[in-house]
């Protein structure tokens, strides 16, 4: 039909409300006993095996994400509806993480390894990354970055290239390394950024020292470290949105939802390329060609701008 041809505009608003609506739906049908179906995921499932449980807990984690989304927009209402998701959630651990699960063969390879490999010194490691891993000695850096041509690790600057400077590290850009896509520990960092706007300090401090200690426990396997006693102690007075963000920014390496927070929160404070075309670092993408010239209903609604915010961010 024409309709489906030139798909209608929906307001970022009712997307978000329909995404919500639609994780509870998922939930329903997923706490249905196992009598109420036909079959059953089992090895089938490469990321939770049939774990009904997990993917509950998973979709708490998406209501969880898009509730705390909206942190501007209504920022009280955000935060009590993340308290609120996360009671129910039952998550607990980083046992309850989900992961893209990658394989040896071909188009089974994780994307970042795939990347490397196809298009080597395309991407490196920035060096606004590179130097707040330094400066704080943070113990994850030999994972999430390789040694350099020197034998030691840096980064490029924003409007800079230099071959010789780290790639991305093994953790995540090994051949089968799993990707994290919703984790304890972004939960945890989420709850003390709703915690905080809900001016409840001492549980804003308690999540934020969980969500640093169990990333860290996760990526090196250590607890108990001197980063950990450092940076996982903040108490009532002086947690801040900005340790908040900041130990996020870090521990969420490799998930695009870092831009999310950015363009919510502008923490961390980043400078924009002084060479970029545009003024400034994108907070969206611009309307797609394909729409441009093929939907009709595109007229009105095509974003070229791309540092004109989106609907969630003021």
């Amino acid at each position: 039909t024409e309709a489906g041809f030139n798909p209608a505009y929906d307001t970022q608003e009712s997307i978000i409300a329909a995404i919500q609506n639609d994780l509870n739906l998922a939930i329903t049908d997923l706490s249905q006993p196992s009598s109420a179906n036909n079959l059953l995921p089992a090895a089938d499932d490469f990321i939770h095996k049939g774990n009904i449980s997990k993917w509950i807990k998973a979709a708490y984690m998406l209501k969880i994400r898009y509730a705390n989304r909206l942190s501007e927009v209504d920022p009280l209402g955000s935060a009590n509806d993340v308290v609120a998701f996360i009671a129910a959630s039952e998550i607990t651990s980083n046992a309850d993480n989900t992961y893209a699960i990658f394989g040896a063969n071909g188009n089974e390879l994780n994307p970042w390894f795939s990347f490397n490999t196809s298009r080597d010194n395309y991407i490196k490691m920035g060096k606004y990354f590179i130097d707040v891993m330094q400066s704080t000695n943070d113990p994850r850096l030999p994972l999430y970055a390789a040694l350099d041509e020197a034998g030691a690790y840096s980064g490029v600057a924003n409007n800079g290239s230099d071959n010789s400077a780290s790639n991305t590290g093994a953790l995540y850009s090994s051949d089968t390394s799993r990707l994290p896509l919703l984790t304890y520990y972004e939960m945890k960092f989420i709850e003390a950024e709703a915690q905080l706007r809900l001016g409840n300090t001492e549980a804003a401090a308690a999540a934020h020292n969980y969500g640093v200690a169990s990333n860290l426990s996760l990526t090196t396997g250590i607890t108990g470290s001197t980063y950990e006693t450092i940076y996982a102690n903040e108490n009532a007075g002086t947690i801040t949105l900005e340790k908040i963000m900041s130990q996020k920014y870090v521990a969420m390496f490799t998930q695009c939802e870092t831009w999310a927070d950015w363009r919510r929160t502008g923490l961390p404070i980043l400078t924009p390329n002084p060479d970029a075309v545009v003024p400034g670092i994108p907070v969206r993408l611009p309307t797609c060609i394909n729409e441009r010239l093929y939907n009709a209903s595109a007229v009105g609604h095509i974003v070229s701008d791309i540092l004109q915010p989106v609907w969630w961010d003021f």
